[in-house]
């Protein structure tokens, strides 16, 4: 008897470990569904940058821009990125009167849940995640040209088109 509820509960945990959460995805298959997921035009709708001071001991500068300040604060539309499924990628940065101010082609890949994007200015890496839809991409950057990446960025973005083209 003593053995019976023994057995009966262990099957009972067993049985609700199982129908918890599904198990993770393997590197594989997060990297195909990013692949998968990130071909398209997306834009910035909000970016956020916490530039670190002397030594990284403390953040001496943030920088946010929402999605309404690129016109009213920039005079410029939401910066534009194009992933293509072929593995390149077209940056532009765009003046209200539509004038291209910035070009940026590259290449693009996924690496586990990060994505690698590689022009001839410079080679970044970002975590890739989606929260509601918007791709967030963080990373840490030396954006302050002191020589280390100890800054923290973080930029959303919003899908305007599958197509590429």
């Amino acid at each position: 008897m003593r053995y019976s509820i023994l057995f009966l509960t262990a099957c009972a945990l067993g049985l609700a470990a199982c129908q918890g959460d599904s198990p993770p995805a393997s590197a594989a298959e997060t990297a195909v569904a990013l692949e998968t997921a990130i071909p398209g035009r997306w834009e910035t709708i909000e970016l956020r940058t916490e530039v670190n001071s002397f030594e990284g001991r403390d953040t001496s500068y943030v920088e946010v821009i929402s999605e309404g300040d690129w016109l009213r604060i920039f005079a410029m539309k939401p910066v534009r990125t194009t992933f293509h499924p072929d593995g390149t990628f077209l940056r532009e940065h765009e003046m209200r009167t539509g004038e291209i101010i910035d070009r940026v082609e590259g290449r693009w890949g996924i690496y586990r849940d990060s994505i690698l994007m590689s022009s001839p200015r410079e080679t970044q890496r970002f975590g890739v995640s989606f929260e509601n839809d918007k791709l967030v991409l963080q990373s840490r950057l030396d954006l302050d040209g002191d020589g280390r990446a100890d800054d923290h960025y973080r930029s959303v973005h919003r899908l305007i088109s599958r197509a590429t083209r």
